[in-house]
């Protein structure tokens, strides 16, 4: 696996492989890599030439500094994951190399409502600094193909309405998220998680699942407001949100009654033991 710090040598780097007819599989991480990590490698490697991953931790999309502070970095370690899952090559730039400054300067992007939303509501900034990252990460890496976990739906949402906006040739591609045994949702957050937190954060998908379940048995608002019941009832999680939107661009819903041939897709945030747990379910 071949190992580059910087833009102008990952940008060589695919400009040889381009003029040689390969195709470029990208895999953007934070690092603290898991198997849901590894998943997207293997899709990857299934459809293009060449795989590249990157390892970048990027301050902008924190809106708590002291979240940005814990985030587990585990570079050596991520490396050698990469590299026995066989991944060609790896990209793993330093802030000042993506920013060029200390300025840390965010670029304003038009993302519409889903600015507003779920996310966007509960950690502002947050989705200014992941297309300035992610737009950066592009024109280095130049990828024909994006693999991205589909547990952060809005963000793959956002990231296709970038490449749209930008015209970029990039076809994004929604992986579908990797559970633990007990269905927690596979996270580098998890890390920061005590073995009973663990167990605990199975609720989660126990909700989704119920709310998946109960879809055919009662109108929506209903399934909801059970569903929120079930988390209050527990007692140690701080529930942001639970909510039902559109599949497909994250509209509200008729909250009156389902809607035949429609997607839907539930989406769940709430703390616990001091960490930020997101999760979501398609119905």
């Amino acid at each position: 696996m071949l190992v580059f710090n910087t833009v102008e040598d990952i940008q060589y780097h695919i400009y040889d492989l381009k003029s040689n007819g390969k195709t470029i599989g990208f895999v953007p991480t934070m690092g603290a890599l898991h198997e849901g990590h590894l998943s997207l490698i293997r899709r990857s490697k299934a459809e293009c030439d060449i795989t590249v991953a990157s390892i970048f931790v990027n301050p902008t999309q924190f809106n708590d500094q002291k979240d940005f502070d814990k985030y587990p970095r585990m570079n050596e370690a991520d490396s050698q994951m990469l590299e026995k899952s066989g991944c060609d090559v790896l990209f793993l730039p330093d802030v000042v190399e993506m920013y060029q400054n200390s300025l840390l300067e965010v670029q304003p992007f038009d993302i519409g409502y889903l600015d507003t939303i779920l996310e966007g509501a509960k950690r502002p900034g947050h989705y200014q600094g992941v297309a300035t990252i992610v737009e950066k990460l592009f024109l280095s890496v130049l990828p024909d193909k994006v693999f991205m976990g589909l547990k952060d739906f809005q963000q793959v949402k956002v990231i296709e309405k970038l490449v749209r906006d930008k015209n970029m040739q990039i076809e994004i591609i929604g992986c579908p998220t990797l559970r633990e045994t007990n269905g927690l949702a596979m996270s580098s957050r998890n890390m920061r998680l005590s073995e009973d937190g663990k167990q605990k954060a199975s609720d989660i998908y126990q909700v989704l699942v119920y709310i998946k379940k109960h879809r055919t048995k009662d109108n929506p608002e209903r399934v909801l407001a059970q569903a929120k019941e079930m988390i209050a009832s527990k007692g140690y999680w701080n529930l942001e949100y639970l909510e039902l939107r559109h599949a497909h661009d994250l509209s509200e819903i008729d909250m009156e009654q389902w809607q035949e041939g429609v997607n839907y897709v539930a989406l769940y945030a709430g703390w616990l033991e001091g960490v930020r747990l997101i999760d979501n379910m398609s119905l």
